[in-house]
């Protein structure tokens, strides 16, 4: 069972359940979410696993995937994040990790790529209260001599 909250930009829920009398394995795609485009970089959580996989993109080469495997009457909850790339990192918001569907509670976000120094931001607008969970994957470079 599949949902999108959000509208642009926003994220792809994927409930997956069980209803067999013996254990079930699934691989669960980008692909299998609702409201996926094909060229944006997604992250996404289980809710139950307290799991966060990076997923690439929708259309890439090497398309990543979820293994998962599921008693009887066993369920899990999926949330795709869009990450936005800002200036040397990736950065998303899984919306409230303590609520099964928290990334609906997500209102509004924003995420400022900053100056020269790094200094940017991540506003988030909720409209329930819980933990906010926030991805971000810092790309960073050394150079040794």
């Amino acid at each position: 069972m599949g949902n999108f909250v959000g509208g642009k930009g926003g994220d792809a829920l994927l409930a997956v359940f069980n209803t067999a009398t013996s254990p079930i394995s699934e691989i669960v795609r980008l692909a299998d979410f609702p409201g996926i485009e094909p060229g944006q970089k997604f992250i996404v959580r289980a809710f139950s696993a307290n799991t966060v996989v990076d997923m690439g993109s929708l259309g890439d080469s090497d398309p990543k995937s979820i293994s998962l495997t599921l008693d009887p009457n066993g369920w899990e909850f999926f949330t795709a994040t869009r990450v936005s790339r800002a200036k040397g990192s990736y950065v998303g918001t899984v919306g409230l990790l303590d609520k099964i569907a928290g990334a609906a509670a997500v209102v509004s976000k924003k995420i400022t790529a900053g100056n020269n120094w790094g200094r940017g931001g991540v506003e988030v607008r909720v409209k329930a209260l819980g933990l906010l969970g926030t991805y971000i994957y810092l790309l960073i470079l050394v150079c040794l001599r």
